[in-house]
């Protein structure tokens, strides 16, 4: 059996969060006073 890692579940909730209509935006793209939130750098092209 393979291990359950912590990015494996973000992934799996992230995906599942998705496909009922949420949006997913990266948390430094959000997150106050830090330069990607500063300049709206949009993470989901990388």
């Amino acid at each position: 059996m393979k291990p359950i890692t912590e990015d494996h579940i973000e992934s799996f909730a992230i995906e599942q969060l998705q496909s009922l209509g949420w949006e997913y935006i990266h948390g430094l793209a959000i997150a106050p006073g830090t330069v990607l939130s500063i300049y709206h750098v949009d993470l989901r092209v990388f």
